[in-house]
């Protein structure tokens, strides 16, 4: 197949996939909204959802459903720096109910058919009518909130859906957009003062008129994804981390990642508080536990219900309030705007972008970001084969795609096919699984062990003094406070590991349910640590998971030398600028 041919056969494709996209995205709006009419009945005793379904409530805005979703922008191109320049972005719209995308919209700024005519021709003469992708003519940054506002004025207008409240991360721009105009807002609340605001340097001010929500829409409300959140705490520990010895104040990057560890467990509890005051007591966990006061800590600290005794005998590293007073006072003004109940109301709500970062995750694997689609079908065709295989599966969408081509499926790509998605199933089925989750914080931990190894093997070179022949002694000491050179220990021989053997079958080499003459043969064979029974809460489960952790973090010390690097963290090395739009958020300027 010939670069020619390729486009051919894309351009027959396109229309084709575009067409399932958009079932596909019916499908999981239908039932997004039986979920959340959940069989309510009108006056009359007919189903709300089947009127909904056949557009008898269209004259009838009171009775829209009003759905909760969460979106996320990407772009088409690699980040650098704060360079806004991608060529086209796509946004999704995902219902929390049923975890399904239910609308999208792609926004290119290249058509390439406009750029193959001019050119061969000038600029001043009219391109020939054709399929233009070009579709956006603003700023890459600016793609965003102008994509969240058309899915959520054609899910009012088209589908008779509102979309009450939206999960994002913390961007102002999103939240400007998504408002009334000053006039429109002085006409529904019958006033002739324009809405007010306080600034970031605590002013009263009018409020930039940004908002193009039409008047006959209400204004949906916002919540922050915690996940996000998290970054952003992060981001403000790591920075304090990095700087130099006198202003960093002995802050280490162990103690930015347990601090970022500490607020994300803390903030997976709060759905659970019922009051503002129990989720203020609960914000005041993430500091404190980090300086041994547990008073406030939740179920997800084991150490708040150990004696003295208890918590003498294990060897855990905590901060002192004495003795780092100034570390202490510093990171409690840090924490201090996102502890504040404002704060922890937008993301005490249990939901989160996790699928809107898994899809686009995937998108990128099909259309890799140093590859540009944007000025064809292509981006748009790409997009629409992960949306529906994520609804309908490998299989399923094949099946569905090979009967709109009017094409036979053969056995042998039918047995490919079929190969792909029951690979894919159990992948997916892998995934979810607790095991799985607890191998990977294992592995977490095991690598903070390994570069804590390193940072002290690192330390104790360093501290070697000079001496002749200090190269035949291994050139560092074994003793952190001896100065005198001595020679490594000889490495140790790994010791034979016992034979492993099934206890039913009695044979070696394994001992899984994978054998036939397991009791467990194809079932999960029951865990040994006993964490997980019969009758434990969701809540219980995530506390006791989350105590497990803490136990293993609490249990890394501290390394002042600052020229060692044992603890590393994506969010320390972000160039994200959306950091900027939150300090925005919390001071009002939105």
């Amino acid at each position: 197949m010939n670069k020619r041919s390729f486009g051919i056969i894309q351009q027959r494709l396109a229309p084709v996939v575009e067409s399932l996209t958009q079932k596909v995205l019916l499908l999981n709006l239908e039932k997004e909204v039986e979920m959340y009419y959940n069989n309510e009945l009108d006056e009359d005793g007919v189903l709300l959802f089947a009127k909904w379904k056949s557009g008898d409530l269209q004259n009838n805005p009171d009775k829209y459903p009003r759905l909760i979703t969460s979106t996320d922008m990407a772009w088409q191109q690699r980040a650098c720096g704060k360079q806004c320049n991608s060529c086209s972005g796509h946004c999704l719209f995902v219902g929390q109910r049923t975890r399904k995308p239910i609308a999208k919209q792609i926004y290119s700024k290249s058509c390439s058919y406009c750029k193959a005519f001019y050119r061969k021709h000038q600029i001043t003469e009219q391109v020939p009518p054709h399929e233009c992708i070009k579709n956006y003519d603003g700023s890459s940054g600016s793609i965003e909130p102008v994509a969240v506002l058309q899915m959520y004025i054609a899910l009012y207008d088209e589908r008779s859906v509102v979309v009450e409240r939206i999960i994002t991360d913390d961007d102002s721009t999103i939240k400007a957009k998504l408002k009334w105009s000053n006039q429109t807002w002085m006409t529904k609340n019958n006033s002739n003062v324009q809405p007010r605001m306080i600034n970031s340097k605590g002013n009263e001010v009018a409020r930039p008129d940004h908002g193009e929500i039409p008047g006959h829409m209400p204004e949906p409300s916002f919540d922050a994804d915690p996940n996000h959140r998290k970054k952003l705490v992060g981001k403000q520990l790591w920075a304090l981390a990095a700087k130099n010895v006198k202003e960093k104040k002995t802050m280490t990057k162990c103690d930015a990642m347990r601090l970022q560890r500490y607020y994300s467990f803390m903030a997976r509890q709060l759905k659970y508080k019922k009051t503002d005051a129990e989720m203020l007591s609960a914000a005041q966990a993430v500091l404190e536990h980090h300086f041994d006061c547990h008073d406030y800590c939740g179920d997800w600290c084991l150490r708040k219900q150990q004696t003295n005794d208890q918590r003498k005998e294990q060897k855990k590293f905590y901060r002192s309030k004495t003795d780092d007073k100034d570390l202490y006072d510093y990171l409690k003004g840090v924490l201090e705007r996102f502890i504040t109940i404002e704060a922890l109301k937008e993301i005490a709500h249990g939901y989160d972008t996790l699928v809107n970062e898994s899809l686009n995750n995937t998108i990128s694997w099909v259309a890799p970001k140093n590859k540009v689609y944007a000025s064809t079908v292509s981006l748009a065709c790409r997009i629409g084969i992960v949306l529906c295989i994520n609804t309908l599966g490998t299989m399923e969408y094949y099946r569905q795609i090979f009967e709109l081509l009017e094409m036979v499926m053969t056995d042998d790509v039918r047995y490919y096919i079929q190969q792909v998605s029951i690979a894919r199933d159990k992948r997916n089925v892998r995934g979810r699984k607790k095991d799985t989750k607890i191998k990977r914080s294992e592995k977490f931990h095991n690598k903070l062990k390994e570069h804590t190894k390193v940072a002290k093997k690192e330390r104790k070179k360093r501290r070697g003094q000079y001496k002749t022949g200090i190269g035949m002694d291994g050139g560092y000491d074994s003793d952190a406070d001896s100065d005198t050179p001595t020679t490594q220990a000889p490495k140790k021989k790994r010791a034979k590991r016992a034979p492993v053997i099934c206890p039913l079958c009695k044979k070696k080499g394994h001992k899984t349910n994978k054998s036939k003459k397991c009791e467990y043969y194809g079932k999960d064979p029951p865990r040994i640590d006993g964490e997980e029974q019969d009758g434990q809460t969701l809540q219980q489960l995530e506390a006791a998971a989350d105590a497990k952790e803490v136990e293993q973090l609490d249990c890394i010390g501290f390394d002042d030398d600052s020229d060692v690097l044992e603890f590393f963290s994506a969010d320390e090395y972000s160039t994200d600028n959306n950091a900027a739009s939150s300090d925005d958020e919390h001071t009002g300027t939105t």
